[in-house]
Formats: structure tokens, sequence, C-alpha cells
């Protein structure tokens, strides 16, 4: 019953969850930028960066990504935001002591939290997010996103290189 079960739960995650993949940069991003006022690169990906200066008077700023693809779960639209917070090196991987910092923080977060990447040497502050959100809303979303991330950097590297 129990392999049942699972394998129906596998089969409707599969019917309902779809990957788009973007080749070109999502129009709806870029009209709320200009619209704000924001100035952004597109990566090859069709990506949004967007440099944003978390505190003037230290000069800090934060690297933000705004994915042009979105996941679909049926008809909602689901788009990352999200940011660099901790890189190591090549050929090592981030400490347990930082992800546990990080997965504690996150706790505190109502909008994204940290998330591991598959590397094993990067954390990200995610925000997953509608893909259709109101001006307002994407832009307090990307200034969350920079702001957490770039908190967290400071506090465990002590540098402003993400």
């Amino acid at each position: 019953m129990k392999k049942t079960f699972l394998a129906l739960c596998a089969a409707l995650t599969a019917t309902f969850i779809q990957f788009v993949v973007a080749a070109e940069a999502d129009p709806r991003i870029s009209v709320a930028l200009k619209r704000n006022d924001i100035k952004f690169d597109i990566d090859e990906d069709g990506d949004y960066q967007i440099i944003f200066e978390t505190d003037e008077d230290s000069g800090r700023s934060q690297l933000i990504f705004v994915n042009s693809s979105v996941e679909k779960y049926g008809s909602l639209e689901i788009r990352e935001i999200w940011s660099f917070g901790y890189r190591v090196p090549d050929g090592s991987t981030v400490p347990a002591s930082v992800i546990k910092k990080a997965v504690i923080s996150s706790n505190d977060y109502i909008i994204g939290s940290w998330e591991l990447l598959k590397s094993e040497r990067s954390l990200i502050y995610c925000a997953k997010m509608p893909a259709n959100l109101d001006d307002d809303t994407l832009i307090k979303t990307i200034i969350s996103v920079g702001n957490r991330a770039d908190e967290f950097e400071k506090e465990t590297l002590g540098t402003d290189d993400l």
C-alpha cells in the first residue's frame, strides 16, 4: 500500500510540475525594473543581474539574480530571486557550522531561505515567488534577498566579494 501511494504521488507530481527553460530574458522583469529605474544586465541564460547597494556608508553591494526561467505547478508560475551569501574555493565545501548558522537564521525570515548548492561550495539566499509579481513586491523581494545575503556574507566571511 505504501509503495502504491508513493508511486501515485510521484506520478501526480510529474504531471503538475514542469520546468520551463527560458532561452531569452522574461520581458515582465525588464519592464518592472525599467519602470523603477533599476539598472540590470542579462546573462547568457537570460537571467537578470542587479547590483544592489546594501549600505551606502560602507559602499557594500550585492549581486542579485532574478531568473527568467520559471517552474510551473499547474497554472502557478514560480520564479527564483537569489544571491550568493557564502562561497568557498574549489576543492572544499561549506563548513557544517556555516550551514547550521544559515538554516537557523532562515527561521527568522518570512520570504526566502538559505539553500546549499549541489556543489556544496556555495550557499544562496533564495526567494521563490510568483512570476507575475507586481512591481512593488518584486522590488521589495530583490532588496530583501540582497540584504539577507550581504548580511550573511559580512558576518561569516567579512568580505564584500559576492
